[in-house]
């Protein structure tokens, strides 16, 4: 729960009574306003309990790395620091995690914290927050106002606070507070005698959080000089530096004891850590104080503060002018936050690097890389105001590798695609003196670029460039290995792309593969056929974006998951993968993915006899941009044209297929377009067009994938002139398939079989290999290619025969897993994270399967699926 309100509604209070009031076990941290620069402050003062066991912790190796505890791994990612965390807080289960003024919580922090809040339900603890109005947004999590006391209350609090106001003071106090606590009790002390007999006017103010903010600051200027510049040294510094910061006030020749005043006027509390009467009490005496004296106090500060990204800052801020050895300080700091993936931390230190460099080219660089690090931050539009301050400073800093990236970066982001190969291409070029790491990434988009424009062979060598850059870094090994196979698919070279997946797969199962990539060489597998090791992949892939609540990573991981389904015929667990994915892309209205998800959605709609699946389909086909999307989106237009009888209609849709598959992509599995194509052309009576392609897509290299030779046989039968070619074509289509490959393909290569041997006037052998077709169909759910086996059939003279358990009542591979999990007792949690899918999937399963086996308990399931196990084993 996220209490919102204004400065003393009262949040703070809550969350003390919150915490006294309970028996559980309680860590709480605070966002400081003074320290919103360091990565994970607040983090590490939640857990700072907890230090100990954080040390010995096997898995708690990436919150360390988080910490400062332990140097960051180049393969470190921010998954895996809030796994880390969420894997030590659910250890000491059940437990409340309190955080105040959310809105000034470092960048990094606020990420880890806002997830905790999201998984809080999983995890077996409670998440109790609190924040301003105008800051500290917490996406997923409840929201309750703490508004101001009613008016009877509200004078019930000022006579305890000061019996002797006037009823019109009050009145007016009332009034001005709107109720606020804060300000009925502290603004009564800012009043002349005169103002409290209401003798003079209460002058108005803009708001509450002026007012108090303005008494708070009257209070300090009344206190000694000494004394207001100890609590101006308190404000600048960190809690967690209370034990430095008396050899800070005397290098500024303040005693000891100047704090006494301050702590006897009520405006802080000298303890352990200085404890401020309220949030606002450093603001003011932050706000209030001059330059000079802010500048002093943070020298001193810079001079005695043990940690070093604290002390660079202190000496930041103490700098007016420029500083090139600080600036270079600053730039190993920032180099270390990110690093800990703080990136926004990372770009506001280069950006004081920047501001302290006096060499225009070194402080282009640095803004540059800012630039850099605010994208990775999701922060695009600093990123571009970045780039602008870095070509003013330096124009020749933006023609880096760096800043071409960064440029590309922003050429997508708004949608200008033209210029996308020139930026990438010409920051390849200039990458021969880039770190390893940014030239494996130039690289591999510059891969990813070249195939979205459909041209594989320069991805290639892109993809081979990235290998060979990344060394013997295994992070960026695995980076190089899964673009190489990305590519090498794309290009024909098959067997070579396995070899890459291989690699891959190694580093991944050694810790090494970054999770957003992991995704994409499980969509790798998928195009190269290997759908076990893809489902795994996607399955955790989809499992980890779920927890991290990172809605783009999960909803093309989805994606990838409803193509995989569909291909392999389990067309009911496809849907709802599918489904989820799109209606994420759709609420981020983002211009790539939601058609990509789209297409998909309609291909699995088409495939189930779902005719608004084709309005969805031409959606998809018109908002994509770049060829490479086109060319995925294309086939599910054609597919709902071909099933609607309109088969010219189908080969228009294809145009962007046809443009440059297969001298683009030339492996057809990659859009499966080729059976649609065909289709759509002997439909039409072009049958030489239609075996020329496959002569063609014969001759190109690579056809090596199990589909696309089962394709060209199939289509060698459909268009051959004698029974017994197509017979033999026929077996070798089906021959070219694996029981992974589902039965949807299978399923095809009968139905044409019987077509075919139906014409030659072989009644009852068509009608049986019609019927093998019509149960295969009706198996995965393919309603639509059911109903065109139904009407072969009936060409036959024949009706389908009706089944004591018909076919479409089968359960499919996902159900039975999810059904025999169930069975044994496994509760829909613990059976989605055996399988890596949601819970809402294994509910979607569960009711399938009670639903066709005609149970309504997992009692009832339970008795069927071990009894049918037991005889299956001669038990």
């Amino acid at each position: 729960m996220l209490l919102r309100g204004e400065p003393g509604a009262g949040k703070t209070a809550l969350l003390d009574e919150a915490a006294a009031s309970t028996a559980v076990s309680v860590l709480r941290a605070v966002g400081v306003e003074s320290v919103a620069d360091i990565p994970y402050a607040a983090v590490a003062e939640l857990l700072r309990p907890m230090r100990a066991e954080l040390r010995d912790r096997s898995d708690a190796g990436p919150l360390r790395m988080a910490l400062g505890m332990q140097t960051a791994a180049a393969d470190l990612s921010a998954l895996q620091i809030e796994v880390a965390l969420e894997e030590l807080l659910s250890a000491h289960a059940p437990l409340l995690v309190i955080v105040d003024d959310v809105q000034w919580l470092d960048d990094a922090s606020a990420r880890v914290v806002g997830r905790l809040a999201r998984a809080a339900g999983e995890l077996g603890i409670a998440v109790f927050l609190a924040a301003r109005p105008d800051g500290g947004d917490v996406r997923g999590v409840q929201e309750v106002a703490v508004a101001g006391l009613a008016v009877d209350a509200s004078v019930t609090l000022l006579r305890s606070v000061d019996p002797g106001l006037a009823p019109g003071v009050c009145a007016q106090l009332v009034e001005a507070t709107a109720g606020n606590p804060l300000g009925l009790i502290e603004l009564p002390r800012a009043l002349s005698a005169a103002q409290r007999r209401g003798v003079d006017p209460i002058v108005a103010g803009s708001g509450v959080t002026s007012r108090l903010a303005a008494a708070f600051g009257d209070r300090i200027r009344r206190l000694p000089s000494e004394a207001r510049l100890a609590v101006i040294a308190a404000a600048a510094s960190d809690p967690v530096d209370a034990d430095v910061l008396p050899l800070a006030l005397e290098l500024l020749g303040v005693a000891a004891c100047a704090m006494d005043a301050a702590e006897r006027d009520g405006l802080l509390r000298v303890a352990e850590e200085i404890q401020f009467r309220h949030p606002l009490v450093r603001m003011a005496a932050l706000g209030d104080c001059t330059a000079a004296e802010r500048r002093a106090v943070e020298s001193a500060l810079g001079e005695v503060v043990t940690d070093l990204q604290r002390r660079t800052w202190h000496r930041a801020r103490a700098t007016a002018g420029t500083d090139d050895d600080l600036a270079a300080e600053l730039v190993r700091v920032a180099a270390s936050a990110g690093a800990r993936v703080a990136y926004s931390a990372q770009a506001r230190l280069l950006v004081e690097a920047a501001r302290l460099s006096a060499v225009p080219g070194l402080r282009g660089q640095y803004l540059v890389d800012a630039a850099h690090a605010a994208w990775g931050a999701g922060s695009p539009r600093q990123a571009e105001d970045l780039l602008a301050a870095a070509e003013v400073s330096n124009p020749a800093s933006v023609a880096t590798t760096a800043g071409l990236f960064v440029r590309w970066r922003l050429l997508q982001w708004r949608g200008e695609t033209q210029a996308l190969v020139e930026v990438i291409e010409r920051a390849v070029a200039e990458s021969h003196d880039a770190t390893p790491e940014l030239a494996v990434l130039v690289r591999r988009c510059a891969m990813a670029q070249r195939l979205q424009v459909a041209e594989p062979d320069p991805a290639v060598v892109h993809a081979e460039e990235a290998l060979a850059r990344a060394g013997n870094d295994p992070w960026l090994r695995f980076l190089g290995h899964e673009a190489a196979a990305m590519a090498c698919v794309h290009a024909g070279r098959v067997e070579v792309a396995l070899a890459h997946c291989e690699s891959a797969l190694a580093l991944v199962d050694a810790g090494y593969g970054h999770p957003d990539h992991v995704r994409t060489l499980g969509l790798t597998l998928i195009f190269c056929e290997s759908y076990p090791r893809a489902r795994r992949l996607l399955a955790a892939h989809v499992q980890r974006q779920r927890r991290a609540d990172n809605p783009y990573f999960l909803a093309s991981g989805l994606c990838d998951q409803g193509e995989m389904l569909r291909r392999t015929g389990d067309l009911a667990a496809a849907q709802v993968a599918a489904q989820e994915g799109y209606d994420i892309a759709a609420r981020m209205h983002h211009r790539y993915l939601q058609p990509l998800c789209a297409t998909v959605l309609a291909h699995i709609g088409l495939l189930r006899g779902d005719h608004g699946a084709i309005t969805l389909a031409a959606q998809a086909a018109a908002a994509s941009g770049e060829a490479g999307n086109r060319t995925l989106t294309a086939p599910a237009l054609a597919r709902a044209r071909l099933l609607a009888g309109d088969p010219e209609g189908a080969l228009d849709a294809l145009a962007p297929v046809i443009e440059f598959e297969p001298t683009g992509y030339r492996e057809p599995n990659h859009s499966r377009a080729l059976t649609l194509r065909l289709q759509a052309l002997i439909a039409t009576d072009q049958r030489e067009e239609a075996a020329a392609i496959i002569r063609r897509v014969e001759a190109a290299a690579g056809v090596s994938t199990r589909w696309t030779r089962s394709t060209i046989a199939r289509y060698r039968g459909v268009l051959a002139d004698h029974v017994d070619d197509a017979e033999s074509a026929f077996a070798d289509a089906l021959a070219a398939l694996a029981p992974e490959d589902g039965p949807l393909e299978h399923g095809l290569i009968l139905l044409d079989n019987g077509r075919v041997v139906r014409r030659t006037g072989r009644r009852r052998e068509a009608r049986s290999l019609l019927q093998r077709a019509h149960a295969d169909f009706t198996g995965c759910g393919a309603a639509a290619l059911a109903n065109i086996a139904a009407r072969e059939i009936a060409a036959t003279g024949s009706r389908l025969r009706p089944r004591t358990q018909p076919t479409h009542m089968a359960l499919t591979a996902r159900e039975i897993e999810v059904a025999t999990l169930a069975a044994k007792g496994a509760s829909d949690r613990a059976i989605a994270a055996e399988l890596f899918i949601s819970v809402r999937t294994v509910d979607f399963h569960l009711r399938n399967a009670f639903r066709k086996r005609g149970v309504r308990s997992r009692g009832e399931l339970a008795a069927q699926i071990l009894g049918q196990t037991r005889e299956s084993s001669g038990g």
